[in-house]
């Protein structure tokens, strides 16, 4: 049936089309961006070179619909952490224990791994078992005979944006892994999913991670930082040192015992660098008599504490599982504080023994890489102790990421007490600073985008001799208009002409643009830079192709009107 419409019903029709379309090709470029990348991947891609252990064929993406509690097969160096240091006396026991130091029946590090994997201790080893063949060593229980106890001592992980695995808890067991001879980072070990956020924008996921809890951000000295600073994967040269963190490792089951709340050490490890509940200045982490004194010292502080005292984070004493008596009520020569006693002799050594043996064996007279005065080595420390132009590291870039902007890089992984660091902008090589790295190959600095570099994507690197050692993908936003205006426009009046309405409908478009995220996902290697002038050239002939349509529309209605009257 065909039906006909009174002028008075066709007008306001006429024009919301009109106005419907107008602001259909305004957003046009702003779905387009969301709905494809923001440059665009060659055609054929050579496999990136492996210089920092990532897996260079990769597909997180298998990971998206991995759904919570599942039990997940992964390479160590593909996870991600969300710390930014462990304690490293902690991880040099496990070393010792897993080394020829180690006096276990089997290596504890087949233990280790059992456990991580959800399948409780190893009962027996090959003599030539290695971590990488799961058949030269058994497990109390086999793949597929977990139970509700083994799953709970595994290693956890959330799924974040795209599928990359985000560490939540086991840190110090996966760099452990990495670090022992027969691990590395190729090794593959199963964690337990504790939340999907594969869906959510990287900002969502960070807001989400840290809402929850999953992530600690700040270093040993309570320094924050962003999640663009973590490190890119485990390993002690890239996750810094926490000696508070190692404290309360070796205070645990003596004057607190573990819970379920994610970074509990380190609340304790807070509370022990903000409060000073004891004199640390005698404190010598390389002499076994006085990491056991401090402990004792440590421990007899927490237990002193009263239940309701608040430690960190906003949780309590009680909350971070402080015990009521120290040792747990039991004399010296029983329970947590006998074990961890024993010297190295005995033959179950404690855990502070297998840490000191191991340590002892790093460097001359026990001391830690890197504890060295710069130069030490080499009498005048004419040249560092290596080629910074063989070690590579990670950038993150955080800050005002607009043309003229400040921004602050984070640098960590590179040649120690190394000055001379040259670090750019590219695609076309742009200046930025020099700086010099510190004593564990870190460094911070702050630089200014110049006025005239293009919108879009680019790479900052850092450079030694001219040799790419480090790069970061970043997008550049536009300079804010000289309005000084970067948010939304205004969209005009409800009942105003077709011309003003057109007009706020192009402010509202240019300012989403002006005023997108700047910390927006880094662009993939290979991918096109940025090229001055091309956005700005589509927006502007958008806008211009709006106008002209919502200008012939208003003539349009404007003619009907005089042929209705």
């Amino acid at each position: 049936m065909h039906l006909t419409s009174t002028p008075s019903e066709h007008r306001p029709r006429a024009r919301f089309v009109a106005l419907g379309l107008a602001a259909a090709l305004l957003a046009a470029p702003l779905a387009l961006g969301a709905a494809t990348p923001v440059a665009a991947l060659p055609q054929a891609e050579a496999a990136p070179q492996n210089t920092d252990g990532a897996s260079a064929t990769t597909d997180d993406a298998r990971y998206i619909d991995a759904q919570v509690d599942e039990l997940i097969d992964v390479r160590i160096g593909d996870v991600h952490p969300t710390q930014p240091a462990v304690g490293y006396d902690q991880i040099y026991y496990k070393l010792g224990r897993y080394s020829e130091l180690g006096k276990d029946a089997v290596n504890k590090r087949f233990g280790d791994w059992c456990e991580a994997n959800g399948q409780l201790d190893a009962i027996a080893a090959e003599p030539d078992a290695t971590l990488h063949d799961p058949a030269s060593f058994t497990c109390e229980l086999p793949v597929g005979g977990e139970t509700a106890e083994s799953i709970a001592e595994m290693k956890t992980v959330v799924i974040g944006p795209e599928g990359e695995l985000y560490l939540t808890d086991g840190h110090h067991t996966l760099t452990s892994f990495a670090e022992t001879p027969d691990g590395g980072l190729d090794l593959h070990v199963r964690l337990r999913v504790a939340a999907n956020l594969s869906d959510l924008s990287p900002e969502q996921f960070w807001q989400t991670m840290m809402a929850n809890q999953w992530t600690w951000l700040e270093l040993a000295d309570g320094t924050p930082i962003t999640p663009e600073a973590l490190p890119a994967r485990v390993g002690l040269d890239r996750l810094a040192d926490n000696p508070y963190r190692s404290l309360m490792y070796f205070t645990r089951d003596i004057g607190f015992e573990a819970g379920s709340i994610p970074f509990l050490e380190f609340y304790w490890g807070a509370w022990v660098r903000d409060t000073q509940p004891i004199d640390l200045e005698a404190w010598d982490a390389n002499d076994r008599d006085s990491y056991l004194a401090t402990v004792r010292a440590l421990s007899e502080a927490q237990v002193a504490l009263e239940p309701a005292t608040p430690i960190a984070g906003g949780f309590t004493a009680a909350d971070l599982g402080v015990l009521a008596e120290w040792n747990d009520g039991k004399a010296e020569t029983k329970g947590e504080w006998n074990k961890l006693s024993r010297s190295y002799d005995e033959e179950k050594p404690g855990k502070l023994a297998y840490a000191m043996a191991y340590k002892a064996q790093l460097a001359p007279g026990g001391e830690e890489p890197g504890s060295e005065e710069p130069g030490s080595e080499q009498p005048g420390g004419e040249e560092p102790p290596v080629d910074p132009g063989t070690v590579f590291g990670d950038l993150a870039v955080s800050g005002d990421l607009r043309a003229g902007g400040t921004i602050s890089v984070r640098g960590s992984g590179f040649a120690p007490s190394t000055p001379g660091y040259a670090l750019e902008l590219h695609s076309e090589p742009i200046p930025l600073a020099e700086v010099t790295t510190d004593a564990t190959g870190a460094f911070t600095t702050t630089a200014t985008l110049p006025a005239a570099v293009g919108a879009g994507a680019h790479r900052v690197v850092l450079l030694w001799n001219g040799a790419e050692v480090g790069a970061a993908e970043v997008r550049i936003e536009p300079a804010a208009a000289a309005g000084g205006g970067t948010g939304a426009g205004s969209a005009g009046s409800a009942g105003g002409s077709a011309e003003g309405s057109a007009a706020g409908a192009v402010d509202a478009g240019a300012g989403a643009v002006a005023g997108a995220d700047a910390s927006a996902r880094p662009v993939p290697s290979g991918a096109k830079l940025a090229e001055t002038g091309g956005e700005s050239a589509i927006a502007a002939t958008t806008a211009a192709l709006a106008l002209m349509l919502v200008g012939g529309a208003a003539i349009a209605l404007q003619s009907r009107r005089r042929a209705a009257d």
